[in-house]
Formats: C-alpha cells, sequence, structure tokens
C-alpha cells in the first residue's frame, strides 16, 4: 500500500505519475491510498496505471460514496472489480 503524501486528504485525486512510475518497477502488487475526490478518480486510477487496488477512506466514512456505486462505475468503465 502507497499512499501519496502529496494528495492525501485533497480530493484531487490519485497521483497517477507515482502510481504509473512505481508499478513499472516493483513485481509486487500496488493499493493505492490519498487524493480521491470523486468516482472519476477511481476509474483513471484503474485504466490508467497497473494498480491492483485502491482505499476508499473519508468518501465512505462520509457518505459521498458507497462501495455498490465504485464497483458499478468500475465495471461500466471496462475495469474488473470483484462483484
Amino acid at each position: 500500500m502507497v499512499t501519496s503524501i502529496d494528495r492525501h486528504d485533497t480530493g484531487r485525486g490519485f497521483d497517477i505519475e507515482l502510481y504509473q512510475a512505481l508499478t513499472e518497477v516493483v513485481d509486487v502488487p500496488v493499493t493505492a491510498f490519498g487524493g480521491a475526490g470523486n468516482i472519476q478518480h477511481f476509474v483513471d486510477l484503474f485504466t490508467k496505471t497497473n494498480v491492483t487496488g485502491a482505499l476508499v477512506g473519508a468518501l465512505l466514512h462520509n457518505k459521498v460514496l458507497t462501495i455498490k456505486d465504485i464497483k458499478k462505475t468500475l465495471h461500466k468503465s471496462g475495469v474488473a472489480a470483484r462483484q
């Protein structure tokens, strides 16, 4: 799990460049955390990087999104997510 401290709690989205670079040089699964502010940020993360997971945090705690919302949107975007 990697947290982008620069993006954490900003709602500006995941640090796509960081996660792209990281997944190119490691041979272990990468879970992203920090920065998500809306559902599109998850679509961007999974379509533009090779991360294997993402943590949601405040968006769930504050009831902005649900896991069902995220999975449904990912599925519609062609991203495989466990149902």
